[in-house]
């Protein structure tokens, strides 16, 4: 090994064989360089060290940097602000994690869950998802789940497996509607509605049953809170009242309280929840 100064440059190069191949550089700038002979960053394979502390390391190919800590669990890479650690980033049990500084969150890294940390520590119940404090929010944008979300609780009546909404096609008795209702569904439960929409003539305590619904019913049961009225076309579009409950052949029938007959000319609204088999 030898080692050689350009005056003209000011550089020192110290040459790693009888080739005279420069194996470390020092230029008029006090920067380091291993591997190449300009201090370009990371233009170049190789380390440039800077005399402000600063450096870059470059490799074509493969890692550019391996960290290793034996025998023990606990933090690899230290992170630092002016003196103070405000992260770390280590292993437990087989897991990686990232910390943050005292009393802020960190996140670990399971085979397949990632748990929340306080003070590098597990934590339940104590980190959130994004911000609110009442006057400034910062949140996400999208939440997407093949699964469920557990909301208040752990067990399985806590668990929320499905959100849809849409528009639907009612036939009530026999009149159909392309896409006239609409439809909310969140877990078990159906909310939908009909506006403005005629159907069959039923004699006043008859019904017609609504079919077409976006989900197949529980069965026989009294729907959950029902609005349903028709609008006597004859009589100035006097609102008049119905009640509804689910059938077990997948539909609602509608039962007119109205006092007087319907006819095809008069209107419907509908507006009820039933329970999804």
């Amino acid at each position: 090994m030898s080692r050689a100064r350009d005056t003209a440059d000011q550089i020192n190069r110290v040459n790693s064989s009888a080739a005279d191949a420069t194996a470390i550089t020092v230029d008029s700038s006090e920067n380091v360089l291993i591997g190449k002979t300009s201090a370009d960053g990371t233009g170049s394979t190789g380390h440039d060290i800077r005399a402000t502390g600063l450096a870059y390391h470059t490799v074509d190919g493969g890692d550019v940097k391996v960290l290793n800590r034996l025998n023990s669990d606990g933090s690899i890479l230290s992170i630092r602000k002016d003196g103070t650690t405000v992260g770390s980033i280590g292993t437990t049990s087989g897991d990686s994690y990232f910390a943050g500084a005292a009393n802020h969150s960190g996140i670990r890294f399971q085979e397949t869950s990632l748990l929340p940390l306080k003070n590098g520590a597990s934590s339940n119940g104590d980190i959130d998802l994004g911000y609110n404090d009442g006057v400034t929010t910062l949140g996400f944008r999208n939440l997407t789940l093949s699964g469920g979300i557990y909301l208040g609780g752990v067990g399985s009546a806590n668990k929320l497996e499905d959100y849809e909404e849409g528009t639907w096609t009612p036939v009530l008795g026999s009149v159909s509607h392309t896409n006239a209702g609409k439809y909310v569904k969140v877990g078990n439960l159906c909310f939908l509605s009909i506006g403005n929409q005629t159907g069959s003539a039923i004699a006043d305590g008859g019904n017609f049953t609504i079919t077409g619904l976006p989900f197949s019913v529980i069965g026989w049961e009294w729907t959950s809170a029902p609005a349903i009225t028709w609008a006597d076309a004859s009589s100035g579009y006097q609102q008049r009242v119905a009640t509804a409950r689910q059938t077990n052949n997948h539909g609602i029938i509608v039962y007119n309280r109205g006092g007087v007959a319907t006819t095809t000319s008069d209107p419907w609204n509908v507006s009820l929840v039933y329970r999804i088999a």
